[in-house]
Parts: structure tokens; C-alpha cells; sequence
């Protein structure tokens, strides 16, 4: 989407001051994994407006009619 960022699943922790402009917070992946675990890491560190592809990853993105910028 346009104005997202990516950040890795391992730094998420990082960049917590930057994440609190965002009124939603979609997280997803190739398989689902990782989103699974930088949704966790979010979660718990009081974020409550996530929205997590974890079961079909960038495949139910995609499925959802949500855009892609490469």
C-alpha cells in the first residue's frame, strides 16, 4: 500500500514509536509464520488495532483485494 512500510518480523520492537501513527496495522507474510510472530510481539506491547493475514499469508492478501507495490 502506498505510505506502508515493511519492517522484519525480528525488528518490530524497534520501531514502536513509528507504528503508533498508523490508525491499523496489517501484518502479513509469505506463509504466515512470522506474521504470526510480529503480531505476538505487537500485541504485547499494547497494540490493539492489528489486522494479521497469518493462515494464507501474501495469498489471502491478495485474495482480499489488497494491493501490492513492488
Amino acid at each position: 500500500m502506498k505510505g506502508s512500510i515493511n519492517v522484519d518480523h525480528t525488528e518490530v520492537q524497534n520501531h514502536v514509536e513509528e507504528l503508533k501513527k498508523y490508525k491499523t496495522l496489517y501484518i502479513y507474510c509469505r506463509k504466515g509464520r512470522r506474521a504470526q510472530f510480529a503480531y505476538g510481539v505487537l500485541e504485547n506491547l499494547g497494540f490493539n488495532n492489528l489486522v494479521c493475514f497469518a493462515a494464507g499469508g501474501t495469498e489471502e492478501w491478495i485474495d482480499e483485494g489488497y494491493p501490492l507495490i513492488s
